[in-house]
């Protein structure tokens, strides 16, 4: 049984919080929230050998609950919302100097986001692209796992876009829902505005909160960070040496 959380697409472009349950074979599948049954709002989609049932509500009807259960014969999944609707989130956006982007020879350009908090929460993290006018559609990036650090969790999201669309000036918004939470917490960077004073007083801001977290602390959350990048890239280049060692054999 696999059980999938909603995903940040649905929720800031639909306003819908859609959980999936998929088993093995053609069992019927029951939901349950916060301890009672539901049915409705409810899909079933058979596939080959498997069945996917799914559970569909609102934005607003998500911010309300704590645990969704989903269960077929005697297999069980719970989802438990990790969810703060007093502390706010740390979000600070990273990139690299602007002459290591000229320089490199990539034609991509990645934007990493790095959420943190004193409390353990399920975050939902959009990322809108606009040049000037007003963006509506928000992208999924790179989620990484939950990880817990000395000052508490962290979330870290990657967006990759193209060095054209950097040159010319897009903006880049990394925008954060915390469950449970009715705030939006965004944090915007571009080229123009990677070179400028403001963007360095935003980083710095960032970086001073009200639970007094230190600068190396951060330092501590961006090498952690930086981590999981290059297990990213070594994994993806493994994976493709791999595939083509294995087209080549006769």
């Amino acid at each position: 049984m696999t059980l999938t959380p909603p995903s940040a697409y649905d929720i800031f472009n639909n306003n819908q919080a859609k959980v999936e349950c998929t088993i093995t074979g053609q069992d019927e599948i029951t939901w349950q929230i916060d301890g009672q049954t539901v049915t409705n709002n409810i899909s079933v989609r058979p596939n080959s050998g498997n069945k996917t049932s799914t559970l569909t509500r609102t934005r607003t009807e998500w911010l309300r609950f704590n645990k969704v259960r989903c269960s077929a014969n005697s297999v069980t999944q719970d989802l438990t919302i990790h969810k703060s609707d007093t502390i706010e989130p740390k979000v600070t956006v990273y990139i690299l100097p602007e002459e290591d982007i000229s320089k490199g020879g990539s034609a991509d350009v990645t934007i990493v986001c790095l959420v943190s908090s004193s409390v353990q929460q399920d975050y939902f993290i959009g990322w809108l692209e606009y040049n000037g006018l007003n963006a509506s559609i928000y992208n999924d990036g790179i989620n990484f796992l939950p990880q817990s650090t000395k000052i508490g969790f962290s979330v870290t999201s990657i967006y990759t876009t193209t060095k054209e669309k950097w040159n010319k000036n897009n903006m880049f918004s990394c925008n954060v829902w915390a469950a449970g939470s009715k705030r939006l917490t965004s944090r915007t960077v571009s080229k123009g505005l990677s070179n400028s004073t403001e963007f360095l007083n935003l980083r710095l801001a960032t970086s001073c909160t009200d639970d007094g977290i230190e600068e190396d602390e951060y330092s501590s959350l961006w090498s952690t960070t930086s981590s999981f990048i290059f297990l990213f890239i070594s994994s993806l280049l493994y994976s493709m040496i791999f595939s083509l060692v294995k087209m080549k054999k006769p």
